[in-house]
């Protein structure tokens, strides 16, 4: 087991951060008495920890955090209706350490759509590039963050099967990308179309657990609503040419963002998992810009050159989408009662991974599910999709522990294979299956328009 003997903030203790805890414990040799959790909300149950209910606003996070962090320190972000960039800046400047599973904003601001932020992001971000700086690693969850991971995993896998099976593509080019690890290039050379960011929540629970009039999710109910029920929105890669495309919001050609005017709800694509074909929502999700940044090849004079399309194929399960149904039937008011679903589960688990498709190969999902029987054994206090976020949570922060000065990383930016590695260790080994699934590689030709109603 690492060690680390510094001060250790945990910001939000919602479901997520609880798994994470548990998780950690396991995974790191660090002082009980250095480590404090910090949320608004009462503390739920007895704890060998410090607990603080406090709520963050803009502005105080010196007032917040700075009695319990120090230089070297380490804040672990699981908050919701937080900024995270203001966590950024006031950590960077600190040399303190950070991690979180995924993007937020205030809440009394509008939620900009996925583009908006990646664009806000990157532009904060430029100020905060020094490599020998605090580590902070941010959208390290599930999707975003695991997937990551899967996507280099699934075209490592697709080289070595068509290296096996034979293939009219150029052995020696493609071992020598693989091994230098030119994604891009070696993704244009698969000439890889479509990745899909695929999630399928198969996950069934017990009618007598619920009431009907409450919205209910396997993870953030309000996060889930809020995902769900904005517009759809997906990143062109260059064998597209959306100006052209039905549905169309707002098409920004230089980032290849495309925001439609039909909601999450009522626009849907086919994808495919390892529990089967199924039709998934278009949601807007960070990870479809870090994996499609990851993959892109430009030319000499800074021309874009190659990028896949990727866009997150999301299908809830079937409580899930029943709670979209009602919200859709009241005209989209927001729910006056959420709750997640913690109780209750029969039977099932999600399947998240990536899915990556093209002509040359044959389709690829990487990725992985935890089952019942796993929880039941060795996590009986939690639920498979809280777990797929905790896990890769904490395999980050098991990696930051060892590598403390990298500066700011998204998950893309990290080694593929040792977070895999850590992931695995909780989560069991990574699912890595071939299909012959495949789509048309066309937005306007796979994309589908129906009421959820």
């Amino acid at each position: 087991m690492k060690k680390f003997e510094n001060d250790i903030v945990l910001f939000g203790f919602g479901a997520v951060g609880q798994s994470a805890l548990r998780i950690l414990e396991k995974e790191i040799n660090f002082d009980k008495n250095r480590l404090t959790i910090i949320d608004k909300e009462p503390q739920p149950y007895d704890l060998d920890y410090k607990y603080i209910q406090a709520e963050l606003t803009p502005g105080i996070q010196e007032e917040y955090f700075g009695p319990y962090l120090k230089k070297g320190g380490m804040l672990l972000d699981f908050s919701a209706d937080t900024y995270c960039l203001e966590m950024i800046d006031w950590c960077y400047r600190k040399e303190i350490m950070y991690m979180n599973s995924g993007d937020n904003e205030w809440a009394h601001r509008t939620w900009k759509n996925i583009f908006g932020h990646y664009v806000v992001n990157q532009e904060f971000l430029k100020n905060y590039q020094k490599h020998d700086a605090p580590t902070i690693v941010i959208q390290h969850g599930a999707d975003p963050g695991a997937v990551s991971h899967f996507a280099k995993k699934g075209l490592e896998d697709i080289v070595h099967d068509l290296l096996k099976q034979g293939t009219d593509l150029d052995k020696n080019r493609l071992q020598s990308l693989l091994q230098e690890q030119k994604w891009g290039e070696l993704a244009e050379y698969l000439e890889v179309r479509t990745i899909h960011s695929s999630d399928r929540d198969i996950q069934v629970v017990d009618a007598n657990t619920l009431k009907p009039d409450v919205f209910y999710s396997t993870w953030s109910p309000s996060t889930f609503y809020n995902e769900c029920t904005c517009n759809a929105e997906a990143r062109a890669g260059t064998s597209e040419s959306p100006e052209n495309y039905p549905h169309i919001k707002h098409y920004d050609p230089k980032h290849g963002a495309v925001e439609f005017d039909l909601r999450g709800t009522e626009y849907y694509c086919k994808s495919w998992a390892p529990c089967g074909e199924f039709e998934g929502m278009i949601v807007g999700h960070e990870e479809i810009f870090s994996i499609s940044d990851c993959l892109s090849v430009y030319n000499p004079d800074g021309s874009l050159r190659y990028r896949p399309t990727t866009y997150f194929c999301y299908l809830s399960c079937d409580v899930g989408m029943d709670s979209l149904r009602k919200a859709a039937a009241n005209g989209y008011k927001d729910p006056e009662k959420m709750e997640l679903i913690t109780t209750g589960i029969l039977s099932g688990t999600e399947y998240v991974g990536t899915l990556i498709m093209g002509n040359k190969f044959p389709s690829r999902w990487v990725g992985n599910c935890i089952t019942l029987e796993q929880i039941k054994k060795s996590y009986p206090k939690d639920m498979p999709t809280v777990l797929q976020v905790a896990i890769p949570a904490v395999a980050a922060i098991s990696y930051m522990v060892d590598n403390r000065n990298i500066g700011i990383n998204y998950p893309d930016d990290l080694p593929y294979k040792e977070l895999i590695a850590l992931t695995e260790k909780y989560a069991g080994p990574t699912i890595s299956v071939a299909t012959d699934f495949n789509l048309k590689h066309n937005m306007a030709e796979d994309f589908i328009k129906k009421s959820i109603v």
